[in-house]
């Protein structure tokens, strides 16, 4: 037998069936996980000591309680093991739950790059309600997770869901309850930080603050909702911040005095609704715990916001919210200065075929774009033709009644009376028209005034629309969008002449890569402080640099040297492969980003053809519309002058 290999290990069942176990799978704090030859599908947990009095009860109640549906979802005991004179708990067999990886692999960009490497948006909101749809499950089961925790949750290459260590659930049989003693500091529930839990009688309540965090992480890169960036320059731990409803995203986080961290999509990323759950499961009402979304509600959201997506139009594994108007992945690797790609470019050779574009055609577009006919600049306006106008009908007629009154009366009179009566009455007219044509007089000003203005306007937009302006400058950009593409082949090289200058120093980053800081052991960095890293993009060794540690409130001289020193220890193991040359990966992920560049300009010179067509009709249309406003303009201006 090799030194390295352990002797058998047999138990008995609670059957009295002697059970021999392999060689050990995985080894925790508690116990280790063993396979059982005889029984392919499923597994031994076998504690380190012999399970308490209050641990075993439990377990039995687990094992009656047990269901076929629990079974399929969760690791879940099914069957006691005790030592071989059959008195003492050691463990107990439980489904064997294969091909899943740590959640937490999966929300963490770097970890799903490399682990999941299809994995886009709306990949991971169909694992968030699946999430939601096993705590359904467990809830309508009567039971309570209570330790909520990344480590407790695996995702498949499916987006399916299944939970492990459920020995530490919260169980109901009968009216009674076998509570959960433990619990995750970063997914436990505000009012219930600091806190005894094991004298709690935990509810689904409780859990949905977990589930909640856990959906947030997979939505948002990894990042905890309650760490962000305070506004006042002080150390606030994670549970603290939790525990003061800190919520870092949404409306209103400047009032709870701390800002979203750097490098985040905006809250509603995965459509409003979403975004509204989160607010009412991480902010309180008055202090007191808010009634946090069911996994239902969550899994009925979720199942919705996957209709609710559109495809960017730049990078074919980017997905967001219809009611965004940009793609905030995008935007976010653009802050990050390439520093960071949050997913891949999706590839499905399955569709390829199908979905084949016919060859760009460069010379064919670019001379379809000259041949629109340029309208050239604005001609200038012709020479209006004077137009004499007399005042109009209603305006004669009111000054010729004033006249009328006055002849009327001198007729009737002798010279003299009839001299004064004239004067009489033409005064008495133009007292009356006076009087009378008031408001015509204050109506005729505001029509002359708008004539005017419209006239003004008519010209602006002449000189405006009339012109070529715009369309010069939409051929140059198409010019250098042309020019851009044709250098594509020498923007590779140059990248490639990059690559190879620094072999050695991205070797030695995909090597650091490869030690994700959620499962290192680092002195004083515990949960909390990882979920503080992890919002703030250092997820690996290679992430860990003095300038990107400096940024994170809270990290001190002392957590500094300790991650650093971490850091040192592993580059201090790394050995140079000079013989290795580019890395096949680095060469892979340059291609996906010339090809989606390329896409992008082709797709701007198409949509510049027909911008280019639309804005030569356009000039075209409006020197033809524009023409007739104008002399109507001017007609109307110099009538309303006379009538004035």
């Amino acid at each position: 037998m090799s030194a390295n290999r352990a002797a058998p290990v047999t138990f008995r069942t609670a059957r009295g069936q002697l059970l021999t176990l392999g060689q050990p799978l995985a080894k925790g704090g508690e116990g280790s996980i063993y396979p059982v030859p005889t029984r392919p599908d499923v597994v031994a947990k076998i504690y380190h000591q012999p399970a308490s009095p209050a641990q075993a009860a439990k377990l039995a109640a687990m094992a009656r309680v047990s269901s076929d549906r629990l079974c399929r979802l969760t690791a879940w005991p099914l069957e006691l093991l005790h030592d071989q004179s059959g008195r003492a708990v050691r463990g107990f067999l439980m489904p064997w739950i294969r091909d899943y990886h740590d959640i937490h692999i999966l929300y963490g960009p770097k970890t799903r790059l490399r682990e999941f490497p299809q994995a886009s948006f709306p990949f991971l909101i169909h694992a968030a309600a699946n999430l939601a749809r096993l705590f359904a499950v467990i809830h309508e089961h009567g039971h309570v997770i209570g330790d909520v925790n990344h480590g407790s949750v695996l995702v498949s290459q499916h987006a399916t869901t299944r939970l492990v260590d459920c020995d530490s659930f919260q169980i109901a049989e009968r009216g009674k309850y076998y509570r959960c003693n433990v619990g995750t500091p970063t997914h436990t529930p505000p009012e219930l930080q600091g806190k005894s839990l094991a004298t709690l009688t935990r509810t689904p309540n409780h859990d949905a603050f977990g589930l909640a965090v856990l959906i947030f992480q997979l939505l948002f890169l990894g990042r905890h909702p309650y760490s962000g960036t305070p506004l006042k320059a002080n150390d606030l731990p994670l549970e603290h911040a939790i525990a003061q409803y800190r919520y870092a995203y949404g409306p209103g986080a400047l009032s709870r005095q701390v800002r979203q961290p750097p490098h985040t999509p905006p809250v509603n990323v995965a459509t409003e609704p979403i975004a509204a759950l989160f607010e009412r499961a991480f902010v309180s009402t008055n202090g007191r715990p808010p009634t946090r979304p069911t996994a239902r509600e969550w899994e009925k959201a979720l199942t919705v916001a996957e209709t609710q997506l559109t495809p960017c139009a730049v990078h074919a594994g980017h997905a967001y919210a219809q009611t965004l108007t940009t793609c905030p992945w995008c935007a976010i690797e653009r802050a990050a200065q390439g520093r960071l790609t949050i997913f891949n470019v999706l590839v499905r050779p399955s569709r390829a075929a199908a979905t084949r574009r016919p060859a760009f055609d460069l010379v064919g577009i670019w001379a379809k774009i000259m041949s629109v006919p340029d309208p050239g600049p604005a001609p200038t306006l012709p020479a209006l033709p004077a137009i004499n106008w007399y005042p109009t009908a209603k305006i004669l007629g009111t000054a010729g009644g004033g006249c009328a009154i006055g002849c009327v009366v001198s007729a009737a009179a002798q010279p003299i009376i009839a001299a004064t009566c004239l004067i009489l009455g033409l005064t008495l007219a133009l007292a009356v028209l006076w009087l009378t044509c008031a408001p015509a007089r204050i109506a005729a000003r505001k029509t002359v005034h708008e004539a005017r203005r419209q006239t003004h306007e008519l010209a602006d937009r002449w000189r405006e629309q009339a012109g070529n302006e715009a369309f010069l400058v939409k051929r140059g950009q198409l010019e250098k969008v042309r020019q851009e593409y044709h250098d594509l082949p020498t923007l590779r090289q140059r990248r490639i002449t990059q690559l190879q200058a620094t072999v050695q120093q991205r070797q030695q980053a995909q090597y650091l890569d490869r030690y994700d800081i959620a499962v290192a052991n680092i002195p004083n960095i515990g949960a909390g402080r990882k979920a503080t890293l992890q919002s703030y993009g250092i997820e690996t060794a290679a992430d860990v640099t003095p300038k990107a540690l400096q940024a994170i409130p809270g990290f001190g001289p002392t957590l500094t040297h300790n991650l650093l020193t971490w850091r040192a220890s592993l580059e201090a193991k790394f050995v140079f492969q000079a013989q290795q040359g580019i890395a096949p990966a680095d060469l892979a992920a340059l291609d996906r980003e010339i090809a989606t560049k390329q896409r992008q300009l082709e797709q701007t010179l198409h949509t510049g053809l027909y911008n280019l067509q639309r804005l030569s009709q356009q000039v075209t249309t409006a020197r033809t519309t524009l023409l007739p406003a104008i002399a109507q303009a001017h007609h109307d201006l110099t009538e309303a002058i006379a009538n004035l």
